[in-house]
């Protein structure tokens, strides 16, 4: 518990560093903050829709996949309802929200934990590999030179070297477990349970229907959040290309799967802010971009959340105990 404890002081208390550095950033060019005041209503309902259209989307790419890999069926506002309150979750306490969802899922469809976790980990891994390459693929379309101040590798090289280490990943911890069996001759109680989420992951790649229809509403939610990205700029007054907005979804996602802080909370911020400023646009104008989105997802994911229960479930989150089914 001690040790739970300290580690979110540690984490809010990054959050509260990145907050501070953003904060000092911002006053020092506060005449952009007046560009916030003047947004046009009408960019802020057309994000909120698009959030709205992309959680509903999220939520049922997620259910093919984890129907997949556990071969359990669940109906889909049922599965809503976990997956919104999960995310919910994530965003005070990392990972809380898919230890709530493998909870929920073991005790209302009888879902082993470890199906959940190779649903997890073979959608974040197919999420990541899908993004990156399609980032990669804009950007070799739209804008093969680019590059980041002060390097000399293309963006390109960097988006499609990072999809195919992804790519590789489970087959080289695989293989590291295998080699470390066979030259220690000892087996590993976490590459059993790793071995089988990877074959799990690989094997259900054989199934062409499967890969298409998550390839297919991968595709369709990229473009839909790079264009969330490209009205956040434009609502600001900023002037914005579609290789910077799927670099910027890019981002995003990478940062959904690695927490430093809850929700990266200030991380984010600070990653749009730096990586805006790399692409020639400015650090400040990165910082409102990312100020505008954080604000909208907050909007339209606590909107789902907290009629659904998401307060209550907050409160009682040391407990680990899901509310009733209803």
């Amino acid at each position: 518990m001690k040790r739970n404890f300290k580690k979110r002081i540690i984490q809010w208390g990054i959050a509260g560093s990145c907050f501070g550095y953003i904060l000092l950033t911002l006053w020092q060019q506060r005449a952009y903050l007046q560009t916030i005041v003047r947004i046009d209503p009408l960019y802020l309902l057309m994000i909120l829709l698009l959030l709205v259209c992309y959680y509903f989307l999220h939520a049922y790419r997620f259910r093919i996949i984890l129907q997949k890999c556990s071969n359990r069926y669940l109906p889909y506002r049922e599965w809503f309802r976990i997956f919104i309150l999960g995310l919910f979750l994530n965003n005070f306490i990392p990972q809380m929200g898919n230890v709530y969802r493998s909870i929920l899922l073991k005790r209302d469809h009888d879902l082993p934990i470890t199906g959940y976790v190779s649903s997890y980990v073979s959608f974040a891994w197919m999420d990541l590999c899908i993004n990156m390459i399609l980032a990669g693929t804009v950007v070799s379309v739209t804008n093969p030179a680019l590059r980041f101040s002060g390097m000399k590798v293309s963006v390109t090289v960097l988006l499609f070297g990072g999809a195919f280490a992804v790519m590789v990943l489970p087959v080289v911890i695989f293989f590291l477990g295998y080699w470390f069996d066979r030259k220690f001759h000892r087996r590993i109680r976490l590459y059993d349970k790793l071995s089988g989420i990877v074959k799990t992951t690989l094997y259900n790649l054989k199934d062409l229907k499967y890969v298409a229809a998550v390839v297919a509403l991968g595709i369709i939610v990229f473009f839909e959040m790079s264009t969330i990205f490209l009205i956040c700029f434009r609502s600001l007054g900023l002037h914005s290309t579609w290789s910077t907005m799927a670099l910027f979804y890019a981002l995003y996602k990478v940062s959904i799967y690695f927490n430093i802080t809850p929700g990266n909370i200030g991380v984010r911020e600070l990653a749009y802010g730096l990586l805006s400023e790399k692409l020639h646009f400015g650090m400040t104008e990165g910082l409102l971009v990312a100020a505008v989105f954080r604000v909208f997802v907050y909007i339209a994911l606590f909107g789902f959340a907290i009629p659904m229960g998401g307060i209550d479930l907050l409160r009682r989150k040391g407990k680990y105990h899901p509310p009733e089914k209803t």
